[in-house]
């Protein structure tokens, strides 16, 4: 009886962990998840950091549970990516909104991925003023495609 008593609240307590690692996660991590999902196209749902350390999961679609280093090198970059993009809308809350400065942060990532992420940071330019430096013309179709009016600055005479 005693035994049974005891899974039983080690059950309750496993389970109210879970729900608060699900609901209760550093605004950080809240802002970046909707990042992340967008630019991995849905294919990880949701990102955590368990109660009992600083590591970072990841969840993808289906259920499946990842750690950091268990990703590839592209959708690691874009998780770190979507932790800063949830980092600067946190701090926008909190603070003035400064200048956000990318220099081909697009570069490993694949066509689909590297249009998502652009969709990203024209959500961020709702906000925050964004400079994006990159020697990559491909990078600069991608991203004029998505936001049209975002002024072009050829800096190839200023390169020498």
């Amino acid at each position: 009886r005693i035994v049974k008593s005891k899974l039983l609240v080690q059950e309750i307590v496993k389970k109210a962990i879970e729900v608060y690692e699900k609901e209760s996660q550093p605004a950080v991590i809240v802002e970046e998840k909707s990042f992340f999902s967008s630019i991995t196209d849905g294919r990880y749902k949701r990102i955590y950091s368990p109660v009992s350390s600083s590591d970072i999961f990841v969840e993808d679609s289906d259920g499946r549970q990842k750690e950091t280093f268990q990703l590839s090198k592209g959708t690691a970059e874009q998780l770190y990516l979507a932790l800063r993009f949830g980092f600067i809308k946190e701090l926008g809350k909190h603070s003035e909104r400064l200048p956000i400065i990318f220099d081909d942060i697009l570069v490993n990532f694949d066509p689909t991925r590297s249009m998502n992420a652009g969709n990203t940071i024209k959500q961020l330019a709702t906000t925050n003023q964004i400079l994006y430096f990159t020697c990559h013309p491909a990078t600069v179709e991608t991203l004029k495609e998505i936001a049209p009016d975002a002024k072009v600055i050829d800096l190839d005479g200023f390169c020498d």
